[in-house]
């Protein structure tokens, strides 16, 4: 049956409005979950800024309650736990109704990169676990790095060896300027530099907020050439097994022995020798899901000085907190 023709013009018309209507709908609802995920988004961002902002003001009172510690002199018969020992102990504290750890490391109890021996070294990357085939090429790199002249030690490299290595640079023929600068010596890992790390470091200062005036970063450290005399008072069992030519096992004896308490239960004597006057100092925010927030700084704490402590540098990361073991930087 053929409609009239203003019934069917009618119906054209209708079947044209019902078709603009679903597009209209269509990209309205396009629009509306757009929104919907831009402000997610802001919501997110947002709320990520104030927990940074949270984070870091939580953090700047957590380093300066372990620097009031280190500048407090010690009671002579007080609790253990009220005196905090830079020797990598986690403390525990609650700041603003969060859980935060605060870590404090003797930085002469780690070995300076730059006064650090071929054998020193060797045990280090073995205790590290470098790969056996890699353990002697990355000695010989190091010393190349470090030496002045252009001549390639016994499995080291010098510019040439970079070069064929498809390096845009050379060996920086000069001291370590940043613990960060021994990733550009050739072989090195980013594994292996993380396994390293805590128990190095550059001069007194240097640590891995310096930067190099060598060929590879631009800018300077100023305390890169500074450097005290190994303290193994409160190094860990790998920096006193290489240092000391012991065996791991005995290293981690005596770090057992250094940290237990005379008499079981009862108060010990505290001493007021807590190493300094450099400290790092690292703070990390506890959470359920495995990962937090972390900041570390370099603290110079000297009660007689003036002012009696100052920040070298800080960096912050996130990263994977695993129960008594070191954060992770991811």
């Amino acid at each position: 049956m053929t409609l009239p023709r203003h019934m069917a013009n009618r119906l054209a018309q209708n079947g044209i409005a019902l078709v603009l209507v679903l597009w209209v709908l269509s990209l309205l609802t396009i629009m509306a979950l757009s929104l919907t995920m831009t402000q997610r988004s802001q919501n997110a961002l947002t709320q990520n800024q104030l927990d940074n902002a949270r984070f870091r003001a939580l953090a700047d009172g957590a380093v300066h309650l372990a620097v009031f510690n280190l500048l407090s002199q010690p009671i002579q018969f007080a609790e253990a736990e009220w005196l905090w020992l830079p020797d990598g102990a986690a403390h525990n504290i609650q700041l603003g109704g969060r859980d935060i750890e605060v870590c404090i490391f003797n930085e002469a109890s780690r070995i300076d990169l730059n006064q650090i021996s071929g054998d020193q070294f060797t045990t280090l990357l073995e205790l590290a676990d470098a790969p056996p085939e890699d353990v002697d090429t990355l000695v010989g790199a190091v010393l190349d790095w470090r030496d002045t002249d252009q001549f390639t030690s016994l499995n080291g490299a010098e510019d040439d060896d970079y070069r064929a290595d498809g390096y845009s640079y050379g060996a920086a023929d000069q001291n370590f300027e940043s613990l960060d600068e021994l990733l550009q010596v050739r072989g090195m890992t980013q594994t292996l530099f993380r396994e390293l790390e805590p128990d190095l470091r550059v001069g007194v200062g240097g640590g891995s907020g310096g930067r190099s005036s060598g060929p590879v970063f631009g800018g300077s450290n100023p305390d890169s050439g500074r450097s005290v005399a190994f303290a193994p008072q409160f190094a860990s069992a790998r920096a006193l097994a290489a240092m000391k030519n012991l065996a791991i096992e005995d290293a981690e004896l005596l770090v057992a022995e250094r940290n237990q308490a005379q008499i079981p239960g009862a108060k010990r004597s505290q001493t007021s020798d807590r190493g300094g006057p450099f400290y790092r100092i690292r703070v990390t925010s506890l959470s359920d899901d495995g990962f937090g927030r972390v900041i570390e700084t370099l603290a110079r704490v000297a009660l007689r000085d003036t002012p009696p402590f100052d920040i070298i540098w800080r960096r912050e990361a996130l990263m994977v907190v695993t129960p008594n073991v070191a954060p992770e930087v991811q």
